[in-house]
């Protein structure tokens, strides 16, 4: 899960005027090449145009600079600025960026439930999103996934600093869990006082029955040994008086 990041943005105001939100807008940040935090220092250091927006995402980065309670001045209509949710996405629009957009569609939706998405261009005349256009069907789709869902191409990396896709490690457990089951379930050969083996096989539940008997035996044994030198000890406290 993505971790959302917070600034305030210098334009906006308090409250809704008791409405809540009921849709998401998606906007881009206008050229490609601009960065991350060039775009929330926009929004962060002063009135400027005089525009905010809720949140500002690009692959792998949320920063949050609106409270969803609050109105933002992103669609160019007051009306549906008090009613709507601002989000400022990355123009270059890599397939990590529609993730992670999809990834904060999907946690607005937890929150104030199933807020259909619009575009900028649907409340005011701009060529905004740019190619997020074609891509809210994209977005949509994404945000139902849950959130642990990954694909089997993914590259996750192991505690040895090695690296292997999702499939490469599902079958490397699929693999113990087979050698684990063959234990069991067939057990292994047995080896004699030489190492060498027997010819016998063990059987595990066997041995953990037996284990489980002979360990009750031991521990009653000492529990008697234990009361013995307990008296023992009286008797000689006894005698020494």
């Amino acid at each position: 899960m993505t971790h959302i990041d917070f600034r305030q943005c210098w334009n906006y105001s308090q409250g809704r005027e008791g409405l809540e939100p009921d849709r998401i807008v998606i906007h881009h940040w206008g050229a490609d090449g601009q960065s991350h935090d060039g775009v929330v220092d926009f929004f962060t250091r002063g009135p400027g145009s005089g525009t905010s927006a809720h949140y500002v995402v690009s692959a792998g980065r949320i920063t949050q600079i609106c409270h969803d309670y609050d109105t933002a001045y992103h669609a160019g209509n007051w009306q549906i600025n008090l009613r709507s949710i601002g989000i400022e996405c990355r123009p270059e629009a890599s397939e990590d960026d529609v993730r992670t957009v999809a990834e904060l569609v999907r946690r607005i939706r937890s929150e104030w439930g199933n807020l259909p998405l619009s575009v900028h261009s649907d409340y005011y005349p701009t060529a905004c999103p740019g190619r997020y256009h074609d891509l809210i069907d994209r977005i949509n789709q994404l945000s139902q996934e849950e959130e642990t869902d990954m694909q089997l191409t993914d590259q996750v990396t192991r505690p040895d600093g090695h690296t292997a896709t999702v499939n490469d490690v599902l079958a490397y457990i699929d693999l113990r869990l087979e050698r684990i089951d063959a234990v069991l379930i067939g057990g292994q050969d047995k080896k004699g006082p030489d190492g060498k083996p027997t010819g016998d096989r063990t059987n595990v539940f066997d041995e953990a029955a037996w284990n489980a008997t002979n360990f009750a035996r031991v521990y009653q044994a000492l529990d008697a040994l234990g009361k013995k030198i307990e008296d023992l000890t009286k008797l000689i406290e006894v005698g020494t008086r």
